[in-house]
C-alpha cells in the first residue's frame, strides 16, 4: 500500500494509516520482513486488511414546532451501520429511541426554554468507530388570543361590539372570528373590533358566543377565546342628572330604581367601588365623572354616568348693618368675583323680593336682608341688616301758652339726637311758640332719620263776666265790661224783669253802662244770655253763658 507506517517501518508494533489510495482499493497487502539476518537468507510474512466504508450519519436538518404543538417526527439516516440511536433530549421518543424517524415529544422545560438539541448516532458498527450528527429543535411560543372587550349582555336589536388580540411568536397579528350563530359580522371577520349583528335565531335563542381562532398558524396549533353573549332586554341605569356643587361641598346621588336589580358606584377609573346603594354621598374639590353599574338576576350589567362640576362661589361683602334712608336705599352684596356663572336672589325677612335677582337691589322698608346665589346644587348667602330708628313720637302737639307756658316736645326713643336750630343733643327740647320743629334721631348703628314736631297753640275759650255794676261810680266797675281771650262771634243779651231786651251787643269791647232807652236802670238784678265760640275746632263750641249781674249803688 502507499500508506504510511507510524511512527516507522522500522518498529514492529508500527501503526498504519492507510492512504486514500488504500481506500479507494478498500484493500492494503502488508509485508513482514526479516532484516540483520546475518549469514541466514531473509524471511517475510504478508497481511492482508480489508477497508470497508465508515457509517454516515444524517440527523436531517433543523426543525421548528410551537409550544401548542411541539412534537415533530424525525427523519434520521444511518449508513455503513446497521442501526442508529437519538439522544440529547429529555422528551419522549416514540415509538423507541432506536426509530430513525421516531416521533419526538419536548419535555415541558424544553417547551418553556424554547430550544432542544437531538443526537443520531450510529451503533453495531464492529470495526468501525460510533458517527453522530446533531439537529437542533426550535420550538416557538404559541399565539396568545385575547377577547378583550365585549359585554357579556347586549340590547335585544343591537349589535354587539367585540375587541380581540391575536399574537404570534413573530409578531404577526392574524385571527378570525365565528360564532355559534348565524349573524354577521362587519366590517369583517379578521378584523381586530368587529361589531356582531345577531340573527333572529340568536336572539331567539337568547345567547351567542363569539370565537376568535388564530389564523396562519403555521406550526401551531389554531388558538382560540370565546365569549357567551345573553342577548336580551337589559336593565335600565340612570345615574341622574349632572349637577353642579360648590368646591369641597357634598352632594348626593341618586340612581333611579327598578326591581331586582343591585347598583354599585364607581368613579371614572372604575379601580374601586364607592357603594353599593341606590345613593351615594360625594364630596368633590374637582370636575368629576361618577359610573353607575346597574346588574340584574343574569348578571347583565349597565352603566350610566354623572358629571359634577365644581365652582367657586362668589364671596359676598354685606356690612352686617345698611342704614335705611329713603325709599330708594341701595343695598349691595358686592360678589368677588362678580362673573360666577349662576343667579341671585334677594329675600326680605324671608319673603323672596321680586325681580331682586341681581348682586344689589334697591329697598324700600327696613327688615332682615339675604342675598342667595345658587348654581344647581352650589349655594352661598349672606345677610345684612337695614335700619333706622323707630321713630315714636307725637307729631302733633297742642299747647295754649297762656296756660302751659314753655313745653317740652319729645323726639322718642333713640340712642343719640340732633334737634335743627338749636342743635339741642337731648331726647327732650323746651319750646315756647307754635310752629315746626325739627330733629334727627339716631340708631346704636348710627343710622339716622329726619322727623318733626309740629307744635299747634290751641287754647279753650275763656270769657268773664261781671256780676255787678255800679253807674256812675268808680270807673273800674261802672260798666259791665267782658274780660276773656280765644274767643269769636260773641254776644250779650240783657233782659229786664219781665223779658224785654234792654241791651243786645256782637262786641266785647262795647260794655253795658246800665242805661237803657237813655235811662239809668233801676237798682236790682238783670238776667242775660252771653254767646260765644272758641277759635279752634276743638273748642269751637257754641258756648251759652246764663247770668245775672246786678245793678248797685
Amino acid at each position: 500500500g502507499s500508506g504510511t507506517f507510524i511512527p516507522d517501518n522500522t518498529t514492529l508494533n508500527a501503526s498504519y494509516q492507510p492512504s486514500q489510495a488504500d481506500k479507494d482499493a478498500e484493500v492494503v497487502v502488508l509485508t513482514l520482513t526479516s532484516t540483520n539476518n546475518g549469514l541466514c537468507s531473509s524471511t517475510f510474512d504478508r497481511m492482508t486488511i480489508t477497508i470497508t466504508d465508515a457509517p454516515e450519519v444524517d440527523a436531517s436538518t433543523d426543525q421548528i414546532s410551537c409550544a401548542n404543538n411541539a412534537s415533530i417526527q424525525l427523519r434520521g439516516e444511518v449508513l455503513n451501520a446497521p442501526a442508529g440511536i437519538w439522544s440529547g433530549g429529555n422528551g419522549i421518543f416514540s415509538p423507541s429511541s432506536s426509530d430513525l424517524n421516531a416521533v419526538y415529544s419536548p419535555s415541558a422545560t424544553e417547551i418553556a426554554n424554547g430550544t432542544v438539541s437531538l443526537t443520531l448516532t450510529s451503533s453495531g458498527n464492529t470495526l468501525c468507530n460510533d458517527y453522530s450528527d446533531n439537529m437542533t429543535l426550535d420550538i416557538v411560543t404559541a399565539p396568545v388570543v385575547t377577547i378583550t372587550s365585549t359585554d357579556i349582555c347586549a340590547e335585544i336589536g343591537e349589535d354587539i361590539e367585540a375587541t380581540g388580540d391575536v399574537l404570534h411568536s413573530d409578531g404577526r397579528t392574524d385571527g378570525l372570528w365565528s360564532s355559534s350563530g348565524t349573524g354577521t359580522f362587519a366590517p369583517a371577520i379578521d378584523e381586530q373590533m368587529i361589531f356582531y349583528t345577531p340573527s333572529a335565531s340568536d336572539i331567539n335563542n337568547g345567547m351567542v358566543t363569539l370565537i376568535l381562532t388564530s389564523d396562519a398558524n403555521a406550526t401551531c396549533a389554531p388558538v382560540t377565546d370565546q365569549v357567551e353573549v345573553i342577548i336580551k332586554a337589559l336593565p335600565s341605569a340612570e345615574a341622574g342628572v349632572d349637577q353642579t356643587i360648590c368646591r369641597g361641598a357634598s352632594t348626593t346621588l341618586s340612581a333611579v330604581t327598578y326591581p331586582n336589580i343591585t347598583y354599585e358606584w364607581f368613579q371614572t377609573d372604575g379601580t374601586s367601588s364607592l357603594g353599593t346603594g341606590t345613593t351615594l354621598d360625594v364630596t368633590s374639590s374637582q370636575d368629576s365623572t361618577f359610573v353607575l353599574t346597574v346588574t340584574d338576576v343574569q348578571n347583565c350589567s349597565v352603566s350610566d354616568t354623572v358629571e359634577i362640576f365644581v365652582i367657586d362661589p362668589p364671596t359676598f361683602n354685606l356690612p352686617p348693618v345698611y342704614c335705611y334712608e329713603n325709599e330708594d336705599t341701595l343695598i349691595d352684596a358686592d360678589p368677588i368675583p362678580d362673573n360666577v356663572p349662576g343667579t341671585y336672589q334677594w329675600y326680605n325677612e324671608g319673603r323672596s323680593i321680586f325681580r331682586a335677582d341681581s348682586a344689589s337691589t334697591i329697598i324700600d322698608e327696613t327688615g332682615e336682608y339675604v342675598i342667595v346665589f345658587n348654581n344647581d346644587r352650589c349655594t352661598v348667602s349672606d345677610t345684612t341688616n337695614v335700619t333706622q330708628p323707630i321713630l315714636d313720637n307725637k307729631a302733633l302737639v297742642n299747647f295754649c301758652r297762656s296756660d302751659d307756658g314753655a313745653i317740652d316736645l319729645d323726639a322718642g326713643p333713640g340712642d343719640t339726637y340732633l334737634w335743627a336750630g338749636s342743635n339741642a343733643t337731648s331726647r327732650f327740647e323746651q319750646v315756647d311758640s307754635a310752629g315746626v320743629y325739627s330733629f334727627f334721631v339716631f340708631d346704636e348703628f348710627g343710622c339716622g332719620i329726619e322727623d318733626s314736631i309740629t307744635l299747634i297753640e290751641i287754647c279753650a275759650p275763656k270769657v268773664f263776666v261781671p256780676t255787678g255794676i255800679r253807674p256812675g261810680g268808680d270807673p273800674s266797675d261802672d260798666k259791665m265790661e267782658i274780660f276773656g281771650i280765644h274767643y269769636t262771634n260773641f254776644t250779650l243779651t240783657i233782659y229786664n224783669r219781665w223779658g224785654e231786651v234792654i241791651y243786645y251787643t256782637e262786641d266785647p269791647e262795647n260794655a253795658w253802662d246800665g242805661f237803657y232807652l237813655n235811662e239809668l236802670m233801676p237798682v236790682g238784678t238783670y238776667p242775660y244770655i252771653m254767646t260765644y265760640e272758641g277759635l279752634t275746632d276743638r273748642y269751637r263750641g257754641p258756648y251759652q253763658v246764663n247770668g245775672k249781674v246786678t245793678i248797685i249803688k
